[in-house]
């Protein structure tokens, strides 16, 4: 599954409307003074734009961490889009899965919806 997602991801930068790129991103979760949870994602990506908007792909290895565990890599993976409403206000979400490295491990599903308002 993970080799063709990324077959996927390299086949998809060969088109002309694709802009590729990378990121690394941190997220963090505080819950009491001594909780945490941590992970870094080391992604790759894929823009792509049309008229009114537009939408992502990425994946790649994620690191994670958390106050009772030794850090840990997986796989996660990301897509999402934006869409134009009007001149002022978008529309934008994003699904990400992030997978387990053991089999102990549950695959986990996020999602993200919001709007976006412009004051220029």
């Amino acid at each position: 599954m993970i080799k063709r997602t990324f077959l996927a991801l390299a086949l998809m930068g060969s088109a002309a409307t694709a802009a590729p790129y990378a990121v690394i991103e941190r997220s963090s979760d505080f819950k009491r003074h001594s909780e945490f949870s941590s992970s870094m994602d080391f992604h790759v990506g894929h823009d792509y734009e049309f008229e009114k908007g537009s939408w992502f792909f990425q994946g790649g290895p994620t690191g994670t961490q958390t106050t009772d565990t030794d850090p840990s890599f997986d796989w996660s993976i990301k897509a999402g889009g934006e869409r134009s409403l009007s001149r002022r206000l978008d529309l934008y979400g994003e699904m990400g899965l992030s997978m387990g490295n053991s089999e102990t491990d549950d695959a986990v599903v996020s999602t993200e919806l919001g709007l976006k308002y412009s004051f220029k």
